[in-house]
């Protein structure tokens, strides 16, 4: 395994409601395969996240009930490239610009500590 850090990334275009656990399978230019940690991402588990409207075009409204003092919101496009990242405070409301997004499908994603929550949204 290469000693380079590396960042890989996967979309799953139709996530199951609730509970999905993703791991990437790694095979190194000498064909050696290794396998990364097992993630759980929560897909609107029982209404945590709320994300409107949709489709948007300016401003994206995430309504959650996550409990966390500090939450990591990125949005990945379609090809698995985080577009945006930040750390937001914990409030019952986000408000998200997202005007300089391209048109297209993207998943939102909250993290607060080891969970991850998420969503899905158009850009129009």
């Amino acid at each position: 395994m290469s000693k380079l850090p590396s960042n890989y990334g996967a979309n799953d275009l139709n996530p199951l409601s609730g509970n999905n656990y993703y791991r990437l399978k790694i095979i190194d230019k000498n064909g050696k395969t290794t396998y990364s940690p097992v993630r759980l991402i929560e897909f609107e588990p029982k209404n945590n996240l709320q994300v409107y409207p949709n489709p948007t075009g300016q401003k994206l409204r995430i309504a959650h009930t996550i409990i966390s003092k500090e939450l990591v919101l990125s949005i990945t496009d379609i090809s698995g490239r985080i577009v945006q990242q930040a750390i937001v405070n914990n409030t019952p409301t986000l408000v998200i610009d997202i005007q300089k997004l391209a048109r297209g499908i993207y998943t939102l994603t909250l993290q607060a500590e080891q969970i991850i929550y998420g969503s899905t949204f158009i850009k129009n």
